[in-house]
């Protein structure tokens, strides 16, 4: 998975066999939280206000297929690499080692017939990809869900393993189906036993049902609503960060027509395509959220815990609503009991991590904002925060740049695409950050050692890129926030690497060179400009050297 961002377009006009469509329509309000609130009102003017929506039909299925007993062969490298395996105490060995030889490495797609709520589907995407023994002990553990993206700290002790896995994507285009509803998903080989990343799918309902979204119901989710708005302080702790891009992310799934029969079924790389909004349209506001939660770990067998829940509110101006996300994640739903069902109670222990944080978006209009944040870890226990957002407008031919997002988290973003697997046809939520096939995860407060470098990412959009070359460029400055002193100044920049030929965005991803500074704190600010004498404004971010 080599290929991430492709050609950018104002508007995504077609996914090969996935079904992609860009809407127009009047911007509609949104629902109060509690009776404090005053209800949102459409904006008036005669114009209508766009409103971007990508739609797929295109579903991704996520398999691990075991034989019902053990291979006697010794299992190859390509799964379990001696370097790593010598690390482990016999018994976990012995317990890879079953493992291993029991995962089926030799599939096609005509071994594998799918159901889609009963009824046979023509299979038209199939890849496989081979994950070997990996040590996790310093590595974030992401999984997506239709309403945003939890974050996993890195594992520790027994937790810090992943044990082998061989995969296979199978794609299909099911009927349509009516948003907010689901259907089951079936996969079977013969003398199998198949495990799915899920069991069932969903078309992405695009009310803003908070009581649905985090599925404990009216309790909870009022409960959640009235301490947003009160003066409590909480036993949760709580940071948030907002970033406003003008930019999103789509998936292209089939990278060729695979309509007529006998055509090869596509085993290339899947594509992001990277596509501007139109000028009138919302922005993509990405909200990161960071929180201790009540508990540490969960034990796989672990009804009688409590859920963990997350609530978002941006309120505009008069407190209207401009846009909401909630969740919930139950001890059941652990991405880890779904992935490796078969090592339950073994090497993966008797304990769970428990998420650390939350990844969202909102689509916002131009404005100020107060982003208010509610985490529960059930109905005693709550914490809040608020993350101010400004949005500003972007006209179709300005010059212009986004927030400026630092990330000390960063991965391959061949992961991104694992993502879209288990959330298809839904998009992944939030736009995924990409730049050179490196996915920047930001942060929400910025602590790094000595002697190392910042990741950070911002995008540029120069409109001249549509219709003609340009030269790009951007300024980085760096102030010591104690002595307010400039301790680094690049001057002009080229942005000439980062330039998509054709795309009037440009991701700006990279690590900046920190490691002579001393402890402190440091505000970073970064400018772009260009050929035709056009300057954006400054943008800046704040990050601590301990």
């Amino acid at each position: 998975m080599k290929q991430i961002v492709a050609t950018a377009m104002v508007f995504l006009t077609a996914c090969l066999t996935a079904v992609c469509q860009t809407q127009l329509g009047q911007a509609q309000p949104q629902s109060p939280i509690n009776a404090r609130d005053n209800r949102s009102k459409p904006v008036a003017t005669t114009e209508e206000v766009p409103g971007l929506r990508i739609e797929s039909r295109q579903v991704l299925l996520g398999a691990v297929v075991l034989k019902h007993s053990a291979d006697k062969h010794v299992s190859d490298e390509s799964l379990l690499p001696a370097d790593v395996l010598k690390r482990y105490p016999r018994y976990v060995v012995a317990e890879l080692t079953d493992y291993a030889k029991k995962l089926d490495n030799r599939l096609e797609a005509s071994d594998f017939r799918v159901f889609d709520d009963g009824t046979e589907q023509r299979i038209n995407y199939f890849n496989k990809s081979i994950l070997p023994l990996e040590d996790w002990d310093r590595l974030w553990w992401f999984t997506p869900t239709s309403h945003g993206t939890w974050g996993f700290p890195p594992l520790d002790g027994q937790h810090a393993i992943q044990p082998p896995l061989v995969r296979y994507v199978i794609g299909y285009v099911p009927p349509a189906l009516e948003p907010g509803k689901c259907r089951e998903v079936r996969v079977a080989v013969e003398g199998r036993e198949v495990h799915l990343d899920r069991n069932a799918y969903c078309a992405a309902d695009r009310s803003d049902n908070v009581e649905e979204a985090t599925r404990e119901g009216a309790d909870i989710a009022t409960k959640m609503r009235v301490f947003a708005n009160s003066d409590a302080p909480g036993s949760v702790k709580v940071s948030a960060q907002a970033f406003a891009f003008w930019s999103s992310r789509v998936l292209s799934v089939v990278p060729q027509n695979v309509s007529s029969p006998g055509t090869a079924l596509p085993t290339s790389d899947l594509i992001y395509v990277l596509q501007i909004h139109h000028s009138k349209a919302p922005a993509t506001v990405h909200v990161a959220v960071q929180f201790v939660p009540p508990w540490r770990l969960w034990d796989p067998n672990c009804p009688q815990k409590p859920s963990l829940s997350v609530l978002g509110i941006a309120y505009g101006e008069h407190h209207q609503i401009a846009g909401q996300f909630g969740v919930t994640l139950t001890c059941s739903a652990h991405p880890a009991i779904e992935t490796y069902p078969a090592l339950q109670g073994t090497i993966l222990g008797q304990k769970l991590k428990v998420p650390t944080r939350f990844d969202a978006q909102m689509e916002l209009m131009p404005g100020d904002y107060d982003v208010r944040v509610v985490v529960s870890g059930g109905k005693k226990e709550f914490g809040k925060t608020r993350a101010p957002v400004h949005v500003e407008g972007l006209d179709a031919q300005r010059f212009a740049i986004s927030d400026v997002v630092l990330s000390s988290s960063t991965r391959d973003a061949s992961k991104v695409l694992d993502d879209a697997v288990k959330v298809s046809p839904a998009v992944v939520i939030p736009a995924p950050l990409i730049s050179k096939n490196v996915q920047f995860i930001p942060d929400i407060q910025t602590l790094i050692p000595q002697h190392t470098r910042l990741p950070l990412y911002f995008e540029i959009y120069e409109p001249l890129l549509k219709e003609e070359a340009a030269e790009v460029y951007m300024h980085l400055r760096v102030t010591n926030l104690r002595t307010g002193s400039l301790v680094l100044d690049s001057g002009q920049l080229s942005a000439a690497d980062w330039v998509l030929p054709g795309n009037p965005v440009i991701p700006v991803g990279f690590s900046m060179g920190t490691q002579e500074l001393p402890r402190g704190d440091y505000r970073v600010e970064v400018q772009a400009s260009d050929t035709a004498g056009r300057e954006s404004a400054w943008r800046q971010a704040k990050f601590t050297i301990d």
